[in-house]
């Protein structure tokens, strides 16, 4: 739950001015920190519209990943070995599995050209790049135990991570002939890129000392933490567009998991309707219209996707939890009262 600052400070102010109307200070003070809040209240937020994606083959869950401009969507299934591209256009689901795999085949992202990453389980879990009609393995040369892509620009730029040979997750950089190492020196417990725009901004998280995730956001051979304000229990970011904004999910103080997206500015809690209180949702991936893909599972473990359209841009206040809240509603009663018993 999360309350509306602007509504609540006002009520705390208007319900502490009535002792002296006529006490100009008194309402000027009040006129200050309404206006201030009101200046600092951010204007707007997109509302979705959600979209129930079910592959007919996925029995036991259908989980979309990525998305592109073109409406295409890649994602995996949990009760067979095989992945889907899903055609936003014709409303029809294609199946495919890598060659090589004798396990599952898990696709993770698709660029504007219909390029898929992704990868298989055979002796180890692989990389692939898949272009429609042919399989090429894509595997970094450090790894010692799976190498796992999972998003690709329109430059056919790869990012994902690999496991090493202590077991912990690097992330990495294909530029299309050379892998790169990419590893927050904040990771303790490995660093995960989830994904990659045109620009070279790549997303991703990291696990600290205590195995928590924090997101990031890598530009310009810099780090920079994000974090949900509310992922006391670990955020994961997942996708990015051309525009900067990125999606994901963070883990609650119940590790409740709850999709959001980020403009650059603003954290926006981005829920499936459907989703059920414990389990949560999964923002994954997002493209350059700000459409988004994810899931939520149900309370038997089966997992159902979502496609989330942005419908229209609609004022929303800024927004704060009741514990936020209580602890701003001190201040601000302790001092109207001491301004009341200074004016008797």
């Amino acid at each position: 739950m999360r309350l509306n600052l602007f509504n609540f400070v006002s009520s705390t102010i208007l319900t502490h001015i009535y002792y002296d109307t006529s006490k100009q200070k008194t309402l000027s003070i009040a006129a200050i920190l309404l206006g201030s809040l009101a200046l600092s209240a951010p204007a707007h937020a997109l509302s979705y519209n959600f979209t129930a994606l079910g592959d007919p083959n996925g029995v036991n869950g259908t989980v979309p990943v990525g998305i592109n401009d073109n409406g295409y969507v890649v994602g995996y299934y949990a009760n067979n070995t095989s992945s889907f591209i899903y055609n936003g256009t014709t409303s029809t689901f294609s199946d495919f599995h890598d060659p090589n795999a004798s396990g599952n085949t898990y696709a993770h992202g698709i660029n504007n050209s219909g390029v898929v990453v992704g990868n298989y389980a055979a002796t180890y879990n692989y990389g692939f790049i898949y272009n429609g009609t042919t399989f090429s393995d894509l595997n970094d040369p450090n790894s010692a135990g799976g190498t796992y892509p999972s998003g690709i620009n329109d430059n056919g730029d790869v990012v994902g991570s690999y496991e090493s040979s202590t077991g912990k997750q690097i992330g990495f950089i294909y530029s299309g002939t050379n892998f790169s190492d990419l590893n927050d020196p904040n990771a303790v417990y490995g660093t995960y890129a989830s994904g990659i725009n045109n620009s070279g901004v790549v997303v991703g998280y990291y696990n600290d000392v205590n195995y928590t995730s924090h997101g990031f956001i890598y530009s310009g051979g810099t780090f920079t933490d994000l974090n949900d304000p509310y992922g006391v229990n670990g955020t994961f970011v997942n996708g990015i567009n051309n525009n900067g904004d990125v999606v994901g999910y963070y883990n609650d103080v119940n590790y409740t998991s709850h999709g959001f997206i980020y403009n650059g500015t603003t954290f926006s809690d981005l829920n499936d309707p459907n989703a059920n209180a414990v389990n949560g949702t999964y923002a994954e991936g997002i493209n350059n219209n700000g459409v988004v893909v994810g899931y939520y599972p149900d309370t038997t473990g089966h997992d159902h996707g979502f496609i989330a359209t942005p419908s229209a841009s609609t004022n929303v206040p800024f927004e704060f939890s009741p514990e936020q809240g209580f602890m701003l509603g001190i201040p601000l009663f302790i001092g109207l009262r001491y301004l009341k018993k200074k004016r008797a």
